[in-house]
């Protein structure tokens, strides 16, 4: 209810606060050698620490309201607020955007599950400090650039050897539980998934595509490869079905993703379905 925004903004800063103490560079040091237990057991870390948060996020997500926009957006912007530019081992330094990511999909795919197009909005063009540039950038932008590495990194986790997207599929699992607890998405929950990460990438390659970075791109899960392996469905597919026979009354474009214009989004899943079909996994 509106009349208890405060304390709801108390409790969001208050388990946001309890994160960061938690995944502070102490208990995360970025400087240390590799090894496949080290990784397997810092993420078990960031999991621990952030499993309140990402309940709280899901919930805020799902059923926020327009006058919860600050608080859906404020445990993005205080986690990526304390990243600094330091030296270290580059697959630890991308790991501490691992709590950015989690909270980026929990309140995404709960957003997606409750057609709340407008939260995802929120969520995904949340503004964050970069300490590269003086400017703030997308929150997409920076998760998407600093976790890109870690894709060998999660390849090495048993049962992920022979993914195409380890970290994808691991994402899927780990978060099915809270979810599902918390909002029951039951056989819902993966459609909505793989939804949320179309939308993900395309937004970012609406954001960040060609004119800048000389080709389309946009992260990559696990909806890549269900377009092509067999009865796996197409989520890609779908969503561009969709937004054809919807045209620009289709809810993510009058949302205001791809700057609300479903022309725009056509040109970027255009773009980005040639390249899916570039890599070669089949």
């Amino acid at each position: 209810e509106e009349r208890l925004k405060i304390k709801l903004n108390d409790l969001v800063s208050q388990k946001t606060r309890e994160v960061l103490s938690a995944t502070a560079d102490d208990y995360f040091p970025v400087q240390g050698n590799w090894s496949n237990e080290e990784f397997a057991g810092r993420l078990k870390k960031y999991e621990s620490a952030t499993n309140d948060l990402l309940r709280i996020q899901s919930l805020l997500a799902y059923w926020g309201e327009p006058y919860h926009r600050s608080v859906l957006t404020l445990a993005s912007q205080r986690l990526a607020g304390r990243l600094g530019i330091t030296g270290g081992l580059t697959v630890w330094l991308s790991l501490r955007y691992y709590p950015l990511l989690l909270v980026l999909y929990s309140g995404g795919v709960a957003a997606v599950a409750a057609k709340r197009y407008d939260n995802l909005r929120d969520l995904l063009l949340t503004p964050i400090r970069d300490p590269n540039q003086a400017d703030n950038v997308l929150l997409i932008r920076a998760i998407a650039k600093q976790t890109k590495g870690l894709n060998d990194a999660f390849k090495r986790l048993p049962g992920h050897e022979r993914q195409y997207t380890p970290r994808s599929e691991y994402l899927l699992k780990l978060l099915q539980p809270v979810l599902d607890d918390t909002l029951y998405l039951g056989t819902d929950y993966e459609p909505n998934f793989d939804k949320f990460e179309v939308l993900y990438a395309l937004e970012h390659a609406h954001h960040y595509s060609s004119e800048q970075f000389g080709r389309i791109w946009g992260p990559v899960g696990r909806f890549a490869w269900k377009e092509y392996g067999p009865g796996s469905g197409r989520p890609f597919y779908e969503t561009m079905r969709e937004a054809e026979r919807e045209g620009s009354s289709w809810p993510p474009v009058k949302a205001g993703l791809f700057g609300g214009s479903i022309d725009r989004f056509k040109v970027v899943a255009s773009e980005y379905g040639k390249s899916l079909g570039q890599l070669g996994w089949y």
